[in-house]
């Protein structure tokens, strides 16, 4: 008979239709009238999870941690994911988390995906006209690369690009039956590279981002080069070292000593394999692991 219940990612390993099932039966237990239990706080990433299961919901950022939001979510239950009320909470919760929606900005921390603390507590939410959020990702210079390919991003402007007037990102989440987080990385990276804009939830294709969708194979690598050398500060970082090294070759090891500085080992190596994936499909610079060494690609010699 406890007083509350505290869980921590609890249905994030299961399979959709075990964990929905589960979801529904946490519900049960706060909704029913013989409950004991007088609050539910679940940490969770998945968006349409804490808008289908809290009363509010309070969005956490890091480096330092710190508050960034507390909304209350007032929808009735059961409560319908495909409603317009539904999508609405979450592209207002989606904005929150990628720093687009107004409100006061604060100094920018070390992008990393927030998380988010659905809680069923009776507890007082805070005015929603005072939340804070880092400062918009599109101004943070240098933030880490998502963990995004070319080709998926490549298959993601393939579908917004059949929406001229955009699509929602819950709708784009329901259309390729994903949840709304998975999309994150690929979306991150779309507005990095400035071929798609996202605004209260709602997804565009840009210029850049046609140009890039409409080209044909050789065309689309020689877009993307231009897109990453304009936006992605270690790519063009990487380019640019080559071209001025002796030799034309560098080892790996020195950019990941160089990325250590600002990352963790493990997010050093990924860091560096985004930046050498993003740059071999540019056709910028190859890597050979066995030698460890980066060079300029053939086509990016002399140009």
């Amino acid at each position: 008979q406890p007083d509350a219940l505290f869980m921590d990612e609890p249905f994030s390993a299961l399979d959709v239709l075990t964990a929905e099932n589960l979801r529904q039966e946490v519900l049960k237990l706060w909704s029913s009238e013989q409950r004991s239990i007088k609050s539910v706080l679940m940490v969770t990433h998945n968006i349409e999870e804490a808008v289908e299961m809290a009363d509010r919901v309070v969005v956490l950022g890091s480096h330092p941690g710190h508050l960034i939001a507390n909304v209350r979510v007032d929808l009735p239950r059961p409560r319908d994911r495909h409603s317009a009320a539904f999508e609405a909470m979450v592209d207002k919760l989606y904005a929150i988390l990628t720093g687009q929606a107004t409100q006061p900005a604060q100094p920018a921390h070390k992008a990393e995906a927030p998380k988010l603390s659905a809680s069923s507590a009776n507890v007082p939410a805070m005015d929603e006209t005072n939340l804070q959020t880092a400062e918009p990702l599109e101004k943070i210079k240098g933030r880490p690369l998502p963990n995004a390919t070319p080709g998926g991003l490549a298959g993601l402007l393939d579908v917004v690009a059949e929406h001229p007037d955009g699509i929602d990102l819950a709708d784009l989440a329901s259309d390729l039956s994903f949840e709304v987080d998975d999309l994150f990385p690929l979306v991150d990276a779309g507005t990095l590279l400035h071929v798609i804009v996202v605004r209260d939830g709602h997804v565009q294709i840009t210029e850049a981002g046609d140009a890039w969708h409409q080209a044909d194979i050789l065309r689309a690598k020689q877009v993307f080069a231009s897109l990453a050398m304009e936006h992605v500060p270690l790519v063009r970082n990487i380019e640019h070292a080559l071209r001025h090294a002796s030799g034309g070759h560098l080892r790996g090891e020195l950019m990941l000593d160089l990325l250590h500085a600002r990352y963790s080992d493990e997010d050093a190596h990924q860091q560096f394999a985004i930046a050498v994936e993003w740059g071999r499909y540019g056709e910028l610079f190859d890597y050979d692991a066995d030698d460890d060494l980066l060079t300029l690609d053939e086509a990016n010699k002399g140009a």
